[in-house]
């Protein structure tokens, strides 16, 4: 009896994981196809700056229309609990490369604005999705699982910039539409690959009868974890679009390339690979509130002395930024993720909306101040202000165990 035990745990298993492998390597791929592209933004906003003659408000306010649209995340997340969406996430590396790579085509800049929003609600349509999807599959390892789609796009945001860099620092942007033609073809693949998914690879949730209704109970467990990582987001703010979007702009006008500004870019996002798979691995060891705490703290302390360093010793201490900056993202998700296990995609929209809209409206904050302010004084605050986020990290909720075990409201 025990041998046949075995032999159908192996079978179980066995059975398990093609839809595993091609789950992975489907949400892999999908990350990595939207985020390569959405990594343009970065390294073409010098240009755009010159060629538009922008304010860097204006530059704060493009980024907000493409980083707003994240708003429509619990709502694509919400929707995605109820019914079964995700054939359309194929259609989104296409959508976006075609806005993306327009970027420099466009002469006016509500137009511009207007394109870049429809990027953006491409882009945060499969995000909303996408973690959700690939994390219902176990949740044994959610951290790994979610540190393993983070360095997806770590790895679409270290490549897009070094691509649009190099047509751009060789006067070659004629070059850059052609480029929504890889979109395509990496749309096609999506589609392919989805096609041979396992037919019970649909979520237990959109099965007739187990979609659960959100009680007042079930909201108000919501309000109270997103009440600390709001205050988080916030406070955090203009450090993120510092690092983000103001950096490569501050390269550049001390002097630097764009190579170098897009160096900058790829590197930051590079060493979020890192930051991801060290801040997924420890959530599975020392919890949420430690990982936090040590991202907060990393991120402030090294953006500070990034910005005073020049030359190649600025381009290494961008990878310690880099790194502690990410290292909060997964553990974010899957902490959510294990709270909220009937509510994934809904809960992962709000995460996902909040925080890329906050960022946003963050850049907007930073453009502003930098008109009025030297850019070093600037940064320095958005550091110093960064600091207060630690206050929200002991308020943070982590009641995976208590949730797991609980009956759910139906």
């Amino acid at each position: 009896m025990q041998k046949e035990i075995i032999t159908t745990d192996t079978n179980k298993k066995e059975k398990t994981n093609p839809e595993v492998v091609l789950r992975t390597v489907y949400h892999t791929l999908a990350h990595f196809s939207n985020d390569v592209f959405l990594a343009f933004f970065a390294p073409t906003l010098p240009v755009l700056i010159t060629q538009m003659h922008l304010l860097k408000v204006q530059a704060g306010i493009l980024n907000l229309g493409l980083e707003l649209t994240a708003l429509s995340m619990p709502l694509v997340g919400r929707l995605a609990d109820k019914k079964d969406i995700r054939k359309f996430m194929v259609l989104t590396p296409a959508i976006t490369a075609l806005c993306m790579s327009s970027l420099t085509l466009i002469p006016n800049f509500y137009l511009l604005f207007l394109v870049l929003m429809i990027g953006g609600l491409s882009i945060y349509f499969y995000h909303a999705i996408g973690p959700a999807d690939i994390g219902q599959v176990s949740d044994k390892a959610l951290g790994g699982m979610m540190a393993i789609w983070n360095i997806a796009g770590q790895v679409g945001f270290m490549i897009g910039p070094m691509v649009i860099t190099a047509i751009l620092a060789n006067s070659h942007a004629s070059w850059i539409p052609s480029l929504f033609l890889a979109g395509i073809a990496l749309s096609v693949l999506l589609y392919i690959l989805w096609g041979r998914m396992p037919k019970t690879a649909a979520p237990a949730e959109h099965a007739a009868g187990t979609q659960r209704k959100l009680d007042s109970a079930a909201r108000a467990f919501i309000v109270r974890q997103f009440i600390p990582i709001v205050g988080i987001n916030i406070a955090s703010s203009l450090l993120r679009s510092s690092a983000y979007a103001y950096l490569p702009v501050y390269i550049v006008e001390k002097g630097g390339s764009l190579w170098m500004s897009g160096m900058a870019v790829s590197l930051y996002f590079g060493a979020g690979i890192l930051g991801n798979y060290v801040g997924g691995i420890l959530y599975d060891r020392i919890g949420s509130k430690a990982v936090t705490a040590i991202s907060l703290l990393g991120f402030s302390l090294s953006f500070a002395v990034t910005i005073i360093a020049s030359g190649i010793v600025q381009l290494l201490l961008i990878t310690v930024v880099g790194t502690f900056a990410f290292m909060l993202m997964p553990t974010m998700m899957a902490m959510l993720q294990k709270n909220n296990p009937q509510d994934r995609s809904l809960t992962n929209g709000l995460f996902l909306g909040f925080n890329y809209a906050i960022t946003a409206l963050g850049s907007v904050a930073t453009g502003f101040l930098l008109d009025r302010m030297p850019t070093l004084t600037v940064f320095m605050i958005a550091a110093g202000v960064a600091l207060v986020s630690l206050i929200f990290v002991p308020m943070l909720v982590d009641e995976s165990g208590a949730r797991a075990t609980a009956p759910s409201a139906n």
